[in-house]
């Protein structure tokens, strides 16, 4: 989009892992594009690390990544996940994380809280033919949920969407509804290509992203853009992350927990003319307030300042000293997760769910129904 520049994207692995199963469109591969991939590395301006690369990776060997930093050479190393997650998958503490001496950019989600000193850059949403409603959307509410998870949100504090509480409070959405006269449409959007889920958000009048962590995703950007309502529970700090990267302290997103969802959910059904000014007013704002052209210039100005000064850091966003800065994003916003999973829907525990489930499949061998 802006003259004179190329980017390329290298991916290690493109089989296995959860997004695998949802086939996003991929650019250069490790397995059949590494010569390509090794000379783009010898001649490109600017290296864009991410997650799990640091000085010390040999993943994409030849390419010597420690190297390439002595001689000056311009580096930025994006976090898309949690340390905790990043230092699991990497074997290494997560101390590491913080002193690798990278310039670090992060995605301006949950995950800001945890990189103070990493510079704020978006996920960007092309404006694309596949987030517009393919035709006029039904005349009774339509809710989509599209998760990547599928465990309770109970089990982890962020790689969960709360598939488990979300499904059964959208079924309780419905019968209610159902006793109001009003019909419901639920879309349980799973396991399918990223254009099957962009198109069928699009149909939805109301989309569910994440009501139990206190984060938005790209779902909710993705979800916006198509003109639909969004709902997903934002705490302070990643409400300040938006702020922070967009200037913007009205974002369109409508931020509702999973405990209060209930009653929003068949608030917006009865009126449906109000959620379709929503849907567009979301839309407005994103093509407004977050259009492509213009977020990718937070990545440009990231590359413009390790071109000029590579081993320089980005300067720390917090004025706070360390200790209160990390009890007010982070330990305060533990200890109010902690207390709101008591108010969501009970569900079996994951054991027993699995030990009905291998009874069930005995049953069936043995010739019970």
């Amino acid at each position: 989009m802006h003259e004179g520049i190329t980017a390329r994207f290298a991916v290690l692995d493109a089989t296995g892992g959860v997004y695998d199963r949802m086939h996003f469109d991929l650019d250069l591969q490790w397995a059949k594009d590494q010569e390509e991939i090794v000379e783009l590395a010898r001649t490109a301006d600017v290296l864009h690390l991410h997650n799990f690369l640091d000085l010390d990776s040999r993943h994409f060997a030849p390419i010597d990544i420690k190297k390439l930093w002595e001689e000056g050479r311009p580096l930025v190393r994006q976090f898309h996940s949690a340390p905790q997650s990043v230092a699991a998958y990497m074997n290494v503490p997560v101390s590491s994380l913080h002193d690798c001496p990278i310039p670090k950019l992060v995605i301006a989600q949950f995950q800001a809280r945890y990189y103070p000193t990493a510079k704020l850059v978006p996920n960007i949403v092309l404006d694309d033919d596949v987030l517009r409603p393919n035709g006029p959307r039904p005349t009774r509410l339509r809710i989509g949920f599209a998760p990547t998870r599928f465990t309770s949100g109970r089990a982890a504090r962020w790689d969960t969407k709360g598939y488990r509480e979300t499904v059964r409070l959208l079924a309780r959405v419905r019968r209610k509804a159902a006793t109001s006269k009003i019909d419901i449409d639920i879309d349980l959007i799973e396991q399918v290509s990223h254009a099957e889920c962009l198109r069928r958000k699009a149909a939805c009048h109301v989309v569910i992203d994440d009501l139990v962590t206190g984060s938005y995703h790209l779902n909710t950007l993705e979800s916006l853009a198509a003109g639909s309502v969004c709902l997903t529970y934002m705490d302070r700090a990643t409400q300040q992350a938006v702020f922070d990267l967009t200037g913007r302290s009205d974002f369109p997103a409508v931020s509702v927990g999973l405990e209060d969802a209930e009653s929003v959910l068949l608030s917006l059904a009865a009126e449906l003319p109000l959620v379709e000014a929503m849907g567009q007013n979301a839309r407005t704002w994103m093509a407004k307030h977050y259009d492509p052209k213009q977020m990718a210039l937070h990545f440009l100005d990231a590359y413009a300042h390790v071109v000029a000064r590579p081993h320089a850091p980005f300067p720390r966003r917090s004025d706070s000293e360390t200790i209160v800065q990390e009890w007010l994003d982070i330990e305060l916003h533990d200890l109010i997760w902690a207390n709101r999973t008591q108010r969501w829907p009970r569900v079996v525990p994951e054991w027993l769910r699995q030990l009905r489930g291998g009874a069930r499949q005995t049953l069936r061998r043995i010739g019970f129904k």
